[in-house]
């Protein structure tokens, strides 16, 4: 692995458990100004970054790139994971308004620090379904994979599941509270937007927030 992928790796596990540069350069013996040279690649020394993985509570085979779990065997437990519901034939439509599939689920097991890294704050309400069409390509390509967090409430711009005249999408929420409308827009202007009025909003309703997407193998 090249040395910056690995300053890299020891940004990212930094920032996941909270601490500053000069924070984990003060727990691990060096000057901030060091650490700042070993987030960009730069002068790397193996018995540091030991230091690093212990203090971050990470596996040092992954932050040096060799084969290994991000995290090390005495950071797994059960207290650890989350299970997130895998509907591997359900399909939501990011172009016309559909969902189908087989409800018949698989149940997948995941360190809630991993989530974490994804941005995700870990639920207990999370599955995972495919999404079909290009309406929102780029950001989603079609066929791949999203992570969701099954609630009834979204932040203005999240990307969401929503059901429109029992019709279900996938689209980024705009609120507009002074003209008092809701839009669902895509990302790709091949597709119109979907703008509801106050009264119309009784048609309305989230069913998910997608927090991340992933591409399976």
């Amino acid at each position: 692995m090249r040395a910056v992928d690995i300053g890299e790796r020891i940004r990212m596990a930094r920032e996941r458990v909270g601490r500053t540069q000069v924070e984990l350069a003060r727990a691990v013996g060096i000057s901030d100004r060091t650490l700042r040279s070993y987030e960009k690649g730069i002068g790397i020394k193996i018995e540091v970054l030991r230091k690093i993985a212990q203090v971050l509570n990470v596996s040092l085979d992954w932050l040096t790139g060799e084969v290994g779990t991000v995290f090390p065997e005495s950071a797994i437990s059960l207290a650890n994971l989350i299970t997130i519901n895998f509907y591997p034939n359900v399909v939501t439509s990011a172009g016309y308004g559909a969902i189908n599939g087989s409800e018949k689920k698989a149940l997948v097991h995941v360190n809630k620090v991993f989530l974490e890294l994804l941005g995700i704050k870990p639920a207990k309400n999370l599955d995972i379904i495919r999404v079909v069409g290009d309406s929102m390509e780029p950001f989603i390509k079609n066929g791949e994979y999203v992570i969701i967090e099954r609630t009834h409430v979204a932040r203005n711009n999240e990307i969401v599941i929503a059901v429109v005249d029992g019709e279900v999408y996938v689209k980024r929420l705009q609120k507009d509270p002074v003209r008092r409308i809701v839009k669902l827009t895509s990302a790709n202007p091949a597709y119109l937007d979907i703008e509801l009025k106050e009264e119309e909003l009784d048609k309305f309703r989230i069913i998910g927030v997608i927090r991340a997407k992933i591409r399976l193998l």
